[in-house]
């Protein structure tokens, strides 16, 4: 079986304690998860990392709309489809040339090993959220200049490895977790929405932390209803993910 491994936004305005939208917790899925998860010895036939990557003054800053963070939203109009739409605002986050938009130093640094065994195909980052007027919270969403008609370039980068299954960690539970997990079991839509993933999607339950602890539970307990299997980092390091036998719920 062909596996990848798809770390969700590990960046330090996520990360406690200085992070612009840092979530608690999230420095402890590093230890316990992301990084023996990011051991050699693994074996993924693929490790992709996603990256907010925003430019300043990005539609979803509320210093944009000279409005407050967290309890404000806006209806803008989405550049793809000429609709509005609610945008939740956020502080400044993610912007690049910052400390704060940069992959956490301990990922960055099992990265690198392992493109050095292993090639420097063995490892991708996936931005995100790079249009000054989207907002992205999927790894799986394309730039605005990505032609409408083609999947999403993690899609197709995940085709062309032949992955069969697809594991997913990171931050935060409730959002970018939430809907890159959604975006992996319907890779193809709204093209073709009813096209199955080619590949198992498993999500981490202790290698993931949410804005909303509560909120996070309930996302877990969706995905699993979506098609998405959740389980334990230790399930996944003993192996038992690579067959449905031991697996956890």
């Amino acid at each position: 079986m062909r596996r990848a491994l798809l770390l969700v936004d590990v960046q330090y305005d996520f990360l406690p304690p200085d992070g612009a939208l840092a979530v608690e917790g999230g420095d402890g899925i590093l230890e316990r998860a992301v990084y023996p998860l990011l051991d050699d010895e693994q074996g993924w036939d693929l490790v992709v990392a996603s990256q907010d990557f925003h430019p300043p003054h990005h539609i979803s800053f509320a210093s944009r709309h000279a409005l407050p963070p967290f309890s404000s939203t806006v209806v803008v109009r989405d550049p793809r489809t000429g609709r509005d739409k609610e945008q939740e605002l956020w502080p400044d986050h993610c912007v690049q040339g910052t400390r704060g938009c940069e992959i956490e130093e301990g990922v960055r640094a099992r990265m690198d090993r392992l493109r050095r065994s292993r090639g420097e195909g063995a490892v991708v980052v996936v931005q995100k959220g790079t249009d000054l007027d989207l907002d992205a919270y999927s790894a799986f969403s394309p730039p605005l200049s990505h032609p409408p008609s083609a999947p999403a370039p993690l899609t197709q980068l995940l085709l062309d490895r032949g992955i069969e299954q697809l594991v997913v960690c990171g931050l935060a539970t409730d959002f970018c977790v939430r809907q890159t997990v959604r975006s992996a079991l319907s890779p193809f839509a709204p093209r073709s929405p009813s096209d199955k993933a080619p590949w198992e999607v498993l999500v981490v339950r202790d290698g993931c932390a949410a804005v909303d602890a509560k909120r996070g539970d309930e996302v877990l307990r969706e995905l699993e209803d979506q098609g998405a299997r959740v389980v334990g980092v230790e399930a996944l390091l003993r192996g038992q993910s690579r067959t449905d036998e031991g697996a956890e719920r």
